[in-house]
């Protein structure tokens, strides 16, 4: 065998694709393999996998029903058209249209609706959800994640790039390749995971809220699900696309943002805390701000994204404090862009308009992308200001405690619950424009 001659720069180039894909290997999430019986396909940690038939091939793939640690239960697959589950140990069933419990299981009919239903020891049903609708995900689209630069940042443009973990249902979204198809896109549905950090059953969810929907065309909506990792997660790198030419996509592995996950208390990412060294001036805030003002800068005619419509943040438990504490104390120019310079008024300008992102913004035309927080079932929520809900015999006043009251609990309005400094002052408060909220909600 005769062998050509390799140039030097042919064989770096060959190193470093192999170094790629053994790194590669190393950034996915967790995956449940599921069984033939179930399909063949793959499901997020610790799911239900269910056997569906994909109606676009004709082929046997594999529905998830995401794990939820709120319902204790293997979960179960309900085999029926349309494709449905139930989690924990409720089952599939059918009950009549009424309003209170108990209700009594039915046979299918007309006037039922299909739900997952909860009995008691003597059959009567105590409980109820509605079915969980499951469609076949890529496997690539559940295990891989990418890293998001915060490079529009002035402040990043020096030295090194941060970047912050995540997934998405289109891969990555940074690729000039698909340029094209980025055109199509008319909403943008950010869902943040909760406590576990399972980000890859948040994006599953997501899709399958798209698919649900009638809105749309599930191709026009792309959902993105961020991860804040903790050093519990291990230490891997990401890969980052970056567009280096009008075609060319450069690949670079970076090492993602990490928060502490225990100190000073408990999943300090959802309350607005730094990252950890070297990024530690960066907050899980500045983060979603960077992912949001990505879409907007690009939104609007002749632009990459120029059909887009919505940007959706939404989040459960956790999430949902998440995306609860963010909307309120983000100080991202986004939020004038969405509603107009004059919702803040001319004399804050000179103090929001500070980077070239920012000036960017000012100068895009309005109306930009319309932007939706939804907060679901948080733990807790932060009140705008010390004022309290308080029952007096049949009615309820929304006052400032007592003194007695503020001096038996004078911790009541510190953050997380307001937004007073308090013994773990987890949020990032050392900007010159500070949260909109104090400048613009909250008054002096």
């Amino acid at each position: 065998l005769v062998f050509p001659t390799l140039s030097k720069k042919y064989i770096m180039r060959s190193m470093i694709s192999i170094c790629i894909i053994l790194i590669y290997s190393h950034f996915v999430s967790a995956l449940h393999i599921c069984s033939e019986e179930e399909g063949g396909g793959a499901c997020p940690d610790n799911s239900k996998c269910c056997a569906i038939t994909d109606e676009k091939s004709n082929s046997a793939s594999s529905g998830c029903m995401p794990y939820s640690n709120h319902i204790d239960g293997p979960g179960t697959c309900c085999g029926d058209i349309k494709i449905t589950a139930c989690p924990g140990y409720y089952e599939c069933g059918y009950i009549s249209e009424i309003s209170s419990f108990p209700f009594t299981s039915t046979g299918e009919g007309e006037s039922e609706s299909a739900l997952c239903t909860l009995s008691d020891k003597s059959g009567i049903v105590i409980k109820a959800l509605p079915r969980y609708r499951m469609i076949a995900a890529p496997i690539s689209t559940i295990r891989d994640l990418y890293g998001f630069p915060l490079s529009h940042r002035d402040e990043f443009k020096e030295n090194a790039t941060p970047v912050v973990a995540y997934q998405s249902s289109k891969g990555p979204i940074l690729t000039s390749g698909k340029a094209d198809d980025d055109k199509v896109i008319k909403v943008v549905l950010v869902i943040v995971h909760g406590s576990g950090r399972n980000s890859d059953g948040y994006l599953y969810a997501g899709m399958s809220t798209a698919e649900l929907q009638s809105k749309y065309q599930s191709n026009e909506i792309l959902v993105i699900a961020p991860r804040f990792l903790v050093p519990e997660d291990g230490v891997f790198a990401v890969p980052v696309m970056t567009r280096s030419g009008r075609i060319d996509d450069r690949i670079e592995m970076k090492m993602p943002l990490m928060w502490n996950e225990t100190d000073p208390i408990p999943h300090t990412w959802r309350y607005g805390a730094n990252a950890l060294p070297p990024w530690n001036s960066i907050s899980s805030y500045d983060a979603m701000d960077a992912i949001v003002e990505h879409f907007i800068l690009q939104s609007g005619k002749g632009s990459r994204y120029q059909n887009l419509e919505r940007i959706v943040i939404a989040g459960h438990s956790a999430g949902g404090q998440f995306t609860h504490r963010w909307a309120i104390t983000s100080n991202s120019p986004l939020w004038t862009s969405n509603s107009g310079p004059s919702a803040f008024g001319e004399e804050n300008l000179d103090v929001l308009f500070k980077s070239e992102a920012s000036r960017r913004l000012r100068k895009n035309s309005f109306p930009t992308p319309k932007l939706s927080v939804i907060a679901a079932n948080p733990r807790s929520f932060s009140y705008l200001d010390g004022r309290r809900f308080r029952r007096v015999i049949n009615a309820t006043k929304f006052e400032i405690p007592s003194q007695e009251r503020i001096l038996a609990c004078p911790g009541y309005n510190a953050w997380e619950w307001g937004y007073d400094d308090g013994e773990f002052d987890v949020l990032h408060k050392d900007n010159d424009d500070y949260d909109r909220i104090f400048v613009n909600v909250i008054p002096m």
